[in-house]
């Protein structure tokens, strides 16, 4: 048989010197400095965070991923453990904190309330839960007002003698209401305008003063869902920024898009319209700013699909006319919204 690997003889002498090199002592590895060390276990730790934040995250909505690397992030890292840290005593106690609550837990590390807002925004982008899932809630600034009766863990509440301002959604057992209509008013002054004197017989107002806040937004919808009220509308200024507040409320916001129950989808706007405005003096009428056109044609672009033609509308006259105005441009607003009030079918739907 053919040999399939070649030997050759191995002399005495070549013997030797492999025997004498296996004698030799090797040479001593230089050990790494502390730095080097530092490096390396800084690669790795950013290596394993980056792939178990990928783990945790089930979905593809974790669009980017921020570095924190320590030392150079030191205080951004210490802010965010402080703050994980407080989340985890909150969860196992089952308590809720206030994001203003956490930032006094720490001024001197935290130093901005808009830290600790933009920390808690990461975390709930990075793991696609709510603010709630992580016992946070931002302090109350909503208010409501109308027949309306509000069991809540601890106490009954009533609506009726002065408005309550809406607290933290999750504490709220049941919602009772015998009023058929929620108004939800973007002004606080127009807000107290309606209820003062003499209110509106069967209609609930709300108002978070000005840009809705989430809780505000998560008790209307658990307002809806509970009472099954038919008709809900939205009052607000005729400009770029009222369609955009009430565009929230209907739809929600990008920022807050893994939050539960934060949307209004059968929530109509009553106006104030164009129509509104036409019959009054031109002095009420404002001209839009170059912001304004912006805005508009951006919320034109993003409308279109959402099959709102009454905001479509709207938006196209302030930018043909290049014109804007405000709730109080109406004179004696609640005779107005009571008139128009009474002119709608009674059901969530508005006819264009």
């Amino acid at each position: 048989m053919p040999t399939l690997i070649k030997t050759r003889d191995v002399s005495a002498e070549d013997a030797s010197k492999k025997h004498k090199l296996l004698q030799r002592p090797l040479r001593s590895c230089p050990l790494p400095t502390p730095k080097q060390v530092q490096n390396w276990m800084q690669a790795r730790l950013e290596e394993f965070c980056i792939e178990f934040l990928r783990a945790v995250s089930e979905n593809e909505r974790m669009s980017s991923v921020n570095r924190l690397s320590f030392p150079k992030h030191a205080k951004r890292c210490a802010q965010m453990f402080r703050l994980v840290d407080l989340l985890h005593q909150a969860i196992n106690n089952n308590t809720v904190l206030q994001l203003r609550d956490i930032y006094y837990h720490d001024v001197g590390l935290f130093e901005r309330q808009s830290t600790v807002d933009a920390l808690v925004r990461e975390l709930t982008r990075t793991f696609c839960c709510s603010r709630s899932e992580l016992h946070v809630t931002a302090a109350g600034k909503g208010l409501v007002y109308g027949p309306v009766t509000i069991h809540t863990k601890l106490d009954t509440i009533s609506c009726m003698s002065k408005p309550w301002i809406i607290q933290y959604s999750l504490d709220i057992q049941s919602i009772r209401t015998s009023a058929d209509t929620l108004v939800i008013v973007e002004k606080e002054a127009t807000f107290h305008t309606l209820i003062d004197a003499f209110p509106l017989p069967n209609v609930v107002f709300v108002t978070a003063k000005g840009f809705p806040d989430l809780s505000t937004r998560q008790f209307i919808s658990l307002f809806v869902q509970e009472t099954g009220v038919r008709r809900a509308y939205g009052l607000f200024d005729w400009d770029p920024y009222g369609v955009s507040i009430y565009m929230c409320y209907k739809y929600g916001s990008s920022v807050t898009r893994n939050e539960n129950m934060c949307t209004t989808k059968t929530l109509q706007p009553i106006g104030p319209f164009y129509e509104d405005f036409k019959q009054l003096d031109e002095q009420f009428m404002l001209p839009i700013t170059t912001r304004d056109f912006r805005i508009a044609s951006n919320l034109l672009r993003t409308i279109r699909p959402l099959q709102e033609p009454i905001v479509v509308r709207e938006l196209q006259k302030m930018l043909f006319l290049a014109r804007k105005a405000e709730i109080q441009g109406i004179p004696n607003v609640k005779t107005w919204l009571s008139k128009k009030i009474s002119q709608l079918p009674f059901s969530t739907e508005i006819p264009s």
